[in-house]
């Protein structure tokens, strides 16, 4: 695959990757389903938890795994987490919900190359 088509499915995968619609409303929704502003927070808390102690396995899963098959699994926990959020019963699920969008959102982050590096423009890094 030549750079110019790699750059388009770089770009187009960054632009419908970072397509979070409810994560402006998230809030709202679970205040409207009646969990309480402290629950939210809670979730908010597992969350950014998850992310911080899974930033640097993810990025050892990229580098193990190639970050074709990160981003595919980093892809499948983001609809995992957002089924789960979307009709969890109950706190420990939209915990559980945030802890997935955390980890997915990191082996997506990980997986995804940085073309704005420059030895990665020179070489054309690949999605191997």
């Amino acid at each position: 695959m030549n750079l110019q088509k790699q750059l388009r499915c770089v770009y187009l995968h960054a632009f419908t990757s970072t397509l979070h619609f409810t994560d402006a409303v998230w809030v709202a929704l679970l205040a409207a389903r009646g969990f309480t502003l402290a629950q939210i927070g809670l979730a908010e808390g597992v969350f950014h938890g998850v992310s911080l102690l899974c930033e640097v396995p993810s990025g050892m899963a990229a580098d193990l795994l190639g970050r074709r098959r990160t981003l595919i699994f980093g892809g499948a926990l983001g609809v995992v987490s957002a089924a789960t959020m979307a009709f969890a019963p109950s706190l420990a699920f939209i915990c559980a919900g945030m802890g997935l969008k955390a980890l997915g959102y990191n082996l997506r982050h990980h997986g995804s190359p940085d073309l704005r590096q420059p030895e990665n423009r020179r070489t054309g890094a690949r999605l191997h």
